[in-house]
């Protein structure tokens, strides 16, 4: 102790016992790696930590139409979802093994329409390439891979198939689709060839010329698993073991050119891709990646993937099933629902935060 009247500076001072205390971590701040484990938890980028928010509910269609026909009827599952967006006319598309609906509007818990032709639904695909608009028609592939389309004008739906080139001969089975520069692009579902249709319009024989395409690949065994518009007018195209870049620069699809990106790894399943930005996420073997940082390394490991936090569930994939894996975007979120263990359908979905990493 000393006295502050007479300026008395101690001359030395102890407490016994003290050993010290470190005065630099935030007490309000968690220790790296407590929330590494945390499941359904959002980091909003201010240092706090809250549970993920939810979605709205767009529509109870399923509940109102489909329950009526029964738990266990395989129409309760949806096979695809997209978005129609025409001057006069804007919808989310669902579709079910045997029934389409449109939804319109952005409220909660809006009533779906069902989508005729001619009094009958159109069908899709299970697990088929998404919904693409090109101009005012919505084109998907149909059970047997056909590029079909769907039509609405002044309240009514119409619908049809191309099947044939403009000479006649029989267009290949498809495995994806994708609108890039005004042209559908359709890639062969068991090939190498991606066909471009005319410019504008891609529902009749006539648009689709045999001779319009250009082969990714080098042929040897790795064919394509999806085909993505990306920036700049390119077209991206992901195989089981390598990823090509095709330009559109030219008029003349004689005249485009593919490039490899990567040849060390490519997408095991094509609906894990989602182009965001610059850039595409998709699966890997190794895990989940984005194709630009590929693009500048020769080999690649578990710990080089964007989901190597997450590896002990990545070891625990159901290869057999990965065919009903697909990913999508969410806010800032790349979002994926993956089979595990014995899992013949994805149960969890896992994000990856955009911004944050």
């Amino acid at each position: 102790m000393f006295n502050d009247a007479i300026d008395d500076q101690p001359h030395s001072a102890a407490a016994a016992g003290s050993v010290g205390m470190d005065c630099n971590p935030n007490p309000a701040l968690l220790e790296p790696g407590v929330v590494a484990d945390g499941k359904n938890l959002w980091c909003r980028g201010d240092g706090s930590i809250e549970t993920r928010p939810g979605l709205k509910v767009c529509t109870t269609f399923l509940r109102a139409y489909l329950y009526a026909l029964g738990a266990a009827n395989p129409n309760l599952e949806i096979y695809a979802a997209g978005f129609l967006d025409t001057p006069n006319y804007e919808a989310q598309i669902f579709f079910s093994s045997t029934e389409a609906w449109a939804v319109t509007g952005d409220g909660n818990d809006l009533l779906a329409t069902r989508i005729t032709v001619g009094g009958v639904a159109p069908t899709i695909a299970k697990r088929q390439s998404p919904l693409v608009q090109l101009v005012d028609r919505l084109f998907y592939l149909d059970g047997t891979g056909r590029i079909t389309w769907l039509l609405y004008t002044a309240g009514t739906w119409t619908n049809g198939q191309v099947t044939t080139f403009s000479t006649g001969g029989a267009i290949p089975v498809m495995g994806n689709l994708v609108a890039q520069a005004f042209r559908l692009i359709a890639v062969e579902g068991q090939g190498y060839k991606c066909y471009a249709s005319a410019v504008g319009t891609a529902h009749n024989s006539a648009d689709w010329v045999s001779t319009e395409n250009i082969q990714v690949g080098s042929g040897s065994g790795d064919p394509p698993r999806t085909v993505l518009a990306t920036q700049a007018g390119f077209l991206t195209v992901l195989n089981g073991r390598s990823a090509y870049q095709i330009s559109m620069e030219s008029a003349t699809v004689a005249s485009w050119s593919s490039l490899q990106v990567c040849g060390h790894t490519g997408c095991v399943e094509g609906r894990t891709a989602v182009v965001i930005g610059q850039d595409v996420f998709f699966l890997s073997r190794f895990g989940v990646v984005n194709l630009g940082a590929l693009a500048d390394t020769v080999s690649i490991a578990p710990q080089d993937t964007l989901s190597y936090p997450i590896q002990p569930f990545i070891d625990r994939i159901n290869w057999t099933y990965i065919t009903t894996a697909f990913a999508t975007t969410y806010d800032n979120l790349y979002l994926i629902a993956l089979p595990l263990d014995s899992e013949q359908l994805p149960t969890r979905l896992f994000a990856y935060h955009l911004k944050l990493k």
